[in-house]
């Protein structure tokens, strides 16, 4: 059901230059066969440097990776044509205390902490968060992204409005943070109006949304954002970190695949 499996993986687990394709995690009643199709990983902190991601799938959650209560270090990777039937396409990052009958609570404080380093994000896809799914569910348990030097371009939802979605827990003292530094945010949309949005919410706000988390962006260009300063939109995009830009950055290098999976923007953006 996984390309790849890492329970409980110290640091020194290294995945490079691997291409992960084809993954399907598809058992029809749930568990973590359901969840990340190419790489499943469960309390583990392993780097995944210069690697592929793309064409994987999961009936439920991250389906290009599931990340639960681990804090993998993921360099140089592309994130291409990967699907979530339910949530996270690209990836689903997770502090979870209850996972299908599975408890954790004597564990102490879950942190999902991964920090993504020039990857790219491209066509992926899921019902919510068609790039990234980034949630925390129990008590103090900490779900946090650090996002750096990446492009996330080309993802879309099937439903409701952002190619993001950031959650907190419901539980007090659950945190949920991301942040965002020098990262191109772009061109991404839904499919869908949601429940209780207006048109002009899909229009400004196509590339996240979040309930109960803190989002940071600095040095970044996001789209519909506004840019840093007066014209900045806080309630849709977070804290504006400072010079950011809401311009076009012209890529080139598209459409993608396995062969060219590469893009940059123009240097006049």
């Amino acid at each position: 059901y996984h390309v790849v499996s890492m329970v409980n993986v110290a640091g020194n687990t290294v995945l490079d230059g691997l291409t992960i394709t084809a993954g399907n995690a598809n058992y029809p009643h749930g568990g973590e066969s359901s969840v990340g199709g190419g790489i499943f990983i469960r309390n583990g902190d392993p780097q995944i440097t210069n690697c592929t991601i793309i064409g994987n799938s999961a009936d439920d959650q991250g389906g290009g990776i599931f990340n639960m209560n681990g804090s993998p270090r993921i360099v140089n990777s592309r994130f291409i044509d990967n699907y979530g039937k339910s949530k996270g396409g690209g990836l689903y990052n997770v502090s979870w205390a209850h996972f299908y009958g599975r408890s954790n609570e004597d564990e102490g404080k879950r942190v999902a902490s991964p920090i993504l380093i020039n990857c790219l994000f491209y066509w992926n896809s899921a019902t919510l968060g068609g790039a990234i799914r980034n949630q925390t569910t129990y008590n103090t348990d900490v779900a946090s992204l650090n996002i750096i030097n990446s492009t996330i371009t080309r993802n879309f939802n099937w439903l409701y409005n952002s190619a993001f979605t950031f959650n907190g827990s419901q539980e007090l003292d659950a945190v949920s943070t991301v942040t965002f530094i020098n990262s191109i945010i772009w061109g991404n949309y839904t499919q869908t109006i949601g429940w209780g949005q207006t048109k002009k919410d899909r229009e400004i706000s196509p590339n996240h949304e979040s309930s109960g988390s803190t989002i940071n962006y600095a040095h970044s260009i996001i789209e519909g954002s506004g840019g840093s300063g007066a014209d900045w939109k806080e309630d849709y995009f977070g804290t504006d970190g400072g010079n950011n830009l809401d311009a076009n950055p012209f890529f080139k290098g598209l459409p993608l695949d396995e062969h060219n999976s590469h893009i940059q923007a123009l240097p006049s953006s």
